[in-house]
């Protein structure tokens, strides 16, 4: 018969928990926001995005990739959904631009070609945050009436560019032609970016890219449409919810953005750059008189729905026809700014030393085909204004 032993108590390593550890795995946020691990020290410098895989056909879960701690450096871990892209802090290099240019297309073109024609977007939530905001706190800064000089010896001159309007492929085909926004090449757009067509969103991405990596050789015009009312009825704020869902906030950072838009240019001190056309002078009688350049330069324009009569004439004024008898009159057809007749045009130029007005809003039926999305070259030659018109839509595009 064996003795008996008293029972011993089992080792430390030998003891089973009565409960498996809890293991925290992290979450797919919304819209592949960013998830960050930082340290107590200074942030990162520079952002390492992994891309998010996953295991489509066996419908396994998701695979998360963390990045390399180092001594004395902040983890960051980010998960980016495909086809979406970080926007880096410091400056924006062309190497960025690049590859922010060549994404939107692509992902235009698969959104295009799928059969669900779902909506995507580029830059992460974030992302799209922070470009608003920088692209704000910049435009904050500038003159209600930007001037804009082209160098002397220079063989390219200012061009400006007409109303968008959601087609982001016609913006790729200009700027692969003429050539993107760099020193002694600015670019003039005349606003309209947003509306009609579902890629207005690509085209804002793209040019307030732009304008935070060459502020001063790229000049983004308020339009009509640059406004919270018009936006909610042409579509812009519905494009929005489908990229970015509900309750994202792009559209209240958007709406002050715009807020920000310079109202005209003004290029070598002798054309006048607008979206709408001349406006009247602030007069107490009412009387309608051209206005002055200084009147609309003292304007409080960081508004988001514009109520100066002298704002809404520079984003809703037309031209009407000759021979009406009259050079000015009230726009009755939609509803605000004026319609000017070519007299009235002339006495403004005279008043405020200028030679010429480029324009966009309205599309010009008996020239159609040489209206839509037009541009122009500005060339000093002999102390004299050159104008140059192009229209891509005429080459068959």
């Amino acid at each position: 018969v064996l003795p008996l032993l008293s029972p011993q108590p089992l080792s430390r390593s030998m003891t089973r928990p009565s409960s498996p550890p809890s293991v925290s795995r992290p979450k797919l946020p919304p819209h592949g926001s960013l998830i960050a691990c930082l340290s107590a020290s200074s942030p990162p410098p520079s952002l390492l995005a992994v891309p998010l895989s996953r295991n489509a056909a066996t419908g396994g879960s998701p695979s998360f990739s963390r990045s390399p701690r180092s001594s004395g450096a902040a983890t960051l871990v980010s998960l980016l959904r495909p086809g979406e892209i970080l926007l880096p802090n410091g400056p924006l290099s062309d190497a960025f631009l690049i590859s922010l240019r060549t994404q939107l297309a692509r992902n235009c073109e698969a959104s295009s070609s799928s059969s669900s024609h779902q909506s995507s977007h580029t830059l992460t939530l974030s992302s799209m945050r922070a470009l608003l905001r920088r692209a704000h706190s910049l435009l904050v800064s500038e003159n209600n009436i930007v001037s804009v000089e082209s160098a002397p010896d220079s063989l390219t001159g200012v061009k400006v560019i007409g109303d968008l309007h959601g087609q982001f492929f016609d913006l790729l085909y200009i700027t692969d032609h003429v050539g993107w926004p760099r020193p002694n090449a600015p670019v003039v757009f005349l606003g309209d970016y947003i509306d009609r067509a579902p890629l207005g969103l690509e085209i804002i991405t793209l040019l307030l890219a732009w304008k935070l990596a060459y502020p001063q050789q790229i000049v983004l015009l308020r339009g009509n449409h640059e406004t919270a009312e018009v936006c909610q009825a042409y579509g812009f704020e519905e494009e929005i919810q489908q990229k970015y869902g509900f309750y994202s906030g792009i559209e209240d950072l958007f709406h002050t953005m715009c807020s920000a838009l310079p109202l005209a240019c003004l290029v070598n001190h002798e054309a006048l750059c607008v979206h709408g056309g001349p406006w009247r002078e602030a007069r107490k009688d009412m009387k309608l008189a051209p206005g002055k350049l200084k009147q609309l330069a003292n304007l409080d324009r960081f508004v988001v729905e514009p109520s100066n009569e002298l704002v809404l004439d520079a984003l809703w004024s037309d031209p009407m026809p000759t021979g009406r008898g009259r050079s000015i009159m009230f726009n009755y057809r939609r509803g605000v700014g004026l319609c000017y007749a070519s007299s009235f045009t002339m006495e403004f130029l005279e008043k405020n030393g200028l030679k010429l007005i480029v324009r966009g809003l309205s599309l010009v039926h008996l020239f159609c085909c040489f209206v839509s999305n037009f541009f122009f070259f500005w060339r000093q030659k002999n102390n004299k204004l050159k104008n140059e018109t192009l229209d891509h839509r005429a080459r068959g595009i």
